[in-house]
């Protein structure tokens, strides 16, 4: 298999595995994972740094996101060095990734399939061969708004279409053209012959971008021959040409030797969406109300109050707390005179308590 890319993450296991079963492919590292390395280990400033730097499209532009990691971050700049540039970044990428560069597409499977996990074994492995069944009898004859291009490509072309009207071309000759924005002065080499164009889009998609199209609209030509094949609605139709036989699970035969596993059933409802990283560790709660650490909304003793008496109790809990933290730093000269003294702290956990002892300060001064 030439000229295919897989993208996982950095597991050995899938590393190893790739490289046997097909090693004329192109293995990919994730940069979801990596900047989820990045975050855990460097801290949040790194992670949107690393994604411009992975999303640059030419070494120039790469060279100068990549300076801005180790001026933030030597460490996480080392990190990323260690990392071939070919596995991560667009710019130095040997092959087309037609805009991927992390796994999370194999998310949309998993958010397809939330349903089914929950049934037995078999019965879900059924329920999956099931839905793909019935997926491909529908894509198969589903309605395609274009005779040319499937939809998804169909609609991207409208968008680029659109953004070419307002765009000036400057021929040069041999399929070569100077495409020129108005509004910047900023101006693209498109090689028509080549299908190339400075803006690295025509080569990543392998579909005319806005450049490219107005380039082609200047000679009169159909900018829906520059897409790939595999975009066309007959290659669309062609992969799902052919049914899924479907299967049935009556008449499985049981295995007495095959028992299900011993599961012991763990405390509290079952969780159904994924961990992701780092997400097991605690958190220190932050107040939503005074924005100090270490406390919650619910137990903060810096909210507004609803009355004047409730100001004034929790008033008199501060000055209490203050006069209990001057006792503790007072000098040893003072232990004599303080030992026989002896200070009531009234410790508040809830606003019950707080209404509570606001009635009892009321009564006491009336």
């Amino acid at each position: 298999m030439e000229n295919h890319i897989f993208i996982s993450d950095r597991e050995k296991g899938i590393t190893i595995g790739v490289e046997k079963c097909f090693p004329q492919a192109l293995h990919l590292h994730c940069c979801q994972h990596i900047a989820d390395n990045l975050q855990q280990r460097f801290g949040n400033k790194v992670r949107p740094l690393f994604w411009n730097a992975a999303y640059a499209k030419t070494p120039e532009v790469f060279a100068e996101k990549i300076a801005l990691i180790q001026n933030e971050n030597e460490s996480a700049y080392s990190y990323l060095l260690a990392i071939s540039k070919r596995l991560w970044t667009r710019a130095y990428q040997p092959y087309p990734k037609y805009g991927h560069n992390t796994s999370n597409i194999i998310e949309s499977l998993n958010g397809a399939l939330s349903d089914i996990r929950c049934q037995p074994p078999i019965r879900m492995m059924d329920s999956i061969y099931s839905y793909c069944m019935s997926l491909v009898f529908d894509r198969a004859r589903k309605p395609q708004i274009s005779h040319h291009l499937a939809d998804v490509p169909w609609l991207k072309y409208l968008e680029r279409l659109e953004k070419s009207r307002r765009l000036n071309v400057f021929p040069s000759g041999n399929g070569i053209y100077q495409v020129e924005i108005p509004e910047t002065g900023f101006r693209y080499i498109v090689n028509l012959v080549d299908r190339i164009c400075d803006c690295k889009d025509f080569y990543e998609y392998q579909g005319p971008c806005a450049h490219a199209i107005a380039a082609s609209k200047y000679q009169d030509d159909d900018p829906l021959a520059l897409f790939l094949s595999q975009y066309t609605t007959d290659y669309f139709r062609h992969t799902y040409s052919h049914p899924i036989i479907p299967i049935s699970i009556n008449d499985l035969q049981s295995d007495s030797l095959m028992l299900p596993p011993l599961i012991r059933k763990q405390p509290g409802r079952p969780r159904t969406k994924r961990y992701r990283k780092g997400q097991w560790t605690r958190k220190q709660k932050q107040c939503g109300n005074c924005l100090d650490w270490g406390h919650s909304r619910r137990t903060c003793r810096g909210q507004p109050v609803s009355s004047g008496r409730r100001e004034r109790a929790r008033d008199w809990l501060a000055e209490a707390d203050d006069i209990e933290t001057n006792d503790e730093n007072s000098d040893g000269s003072d232990d004599s005179t303080d030992s026989s003294r002896t200070e009531d702290v009234i410790v508040v956990e809830s606003d019950d308590e707080l209404s509570e002892l606001d009635d009892e300060l009321f009564n006491e001064l009336a």
